[in-house]
């Protein structure tokens, strides 16, 4: 008896005191984090007005993107290495948030050595993402790729190859530019990117009367 009520005592020490502690510990820790990456934001400009075709025919305009995080880029596929690492980011991307449906990847391309149109094809077609509903690809010749450079507020070394992804907020403000060539600040990209993504609507659930059924 005597030891069943120590067991009694602990049982409700844990459940007042112990399990409340741990939560709490854990939603500090989790709003730190947030606050955070919110204080690492940079607040860059807003996305230019967006008015594109994509090479599958599908329009890019503002309203396209309400409500949707944006991760840009803008390669040269003449930069093979770059171009290879690129790809795979972009299936890994791809694969990721795909079913999340608030997220875009919007991806600018061009080749000076062909035509831009059937390059970014061929590009998309070899990394199995030519008909992915988050990947828009966006042919630009070299004047419109520098436009879009600037637009998206790369670092001057980013004209050379343009290995940089920039991530957007719901807003449709740039936040942060990432270095395709840096693990861990692509690491960073992808954790901020799950962080701040917003939720995909839930169906709501109708409950039909017992004569309607």
């Amino acid at each position: 008896m005597k030891n069943k009520s120590w067991i009694q005592i602990v049982g409700f020490l844990l459940f007042i005191v112990i399990i409340p502690l741990g939560s709490y510990y854990y939603l500090k820790r989790g709003y730190d984090y947030r606050k955070k990456a919110m204080e690492n934001m940079q607040n860059l400009g807003p996305l230019p007005n967006m008015d594109f075709t994509t090479i599958d025919g599908r329009k890019v305009v503002a309203d396209s993107l309400q409500g949707r995080m944006v991760i840009a880029s803008a390669m040269s596929l003449a930069r093979k290495d770059e171009a290879k690492e690129f790809g795979e980011l972009m299936v890994k991307l791809s694969d990721q948030f795909e079913e999340t449906g608030r997220l875009v990847l919007l991806s600018f391309g061009t080749n000076p050595q062909s035509d831009d149109q059937a390059a970014l094809k061929a590009f998309a077609q070899q990394y199995d993402l030519l008909n992915k509903p988050l990947v828009y690809w966006i042919p630009a010749d070299s004047s419109g790729m520098d436009r879009v450079v600037d637009q998206l507020y790369f670092p001057e070394s980013n004209n050379e190859g343009y290995p940089y992804f920039a991530l957007c907020d719901t807003s449709q403000i740039v936040q942060k530019h990432y270095p395709i060539n840096d693990m861990e600040a692509i690491r960073e990209m992808v954790t901020y990117t799950a962080m701040f993504l917003p939720l995909k609507p839930r169906k709501k659930v109708v409950f039909k009367r017992e004569t309607e059924k």
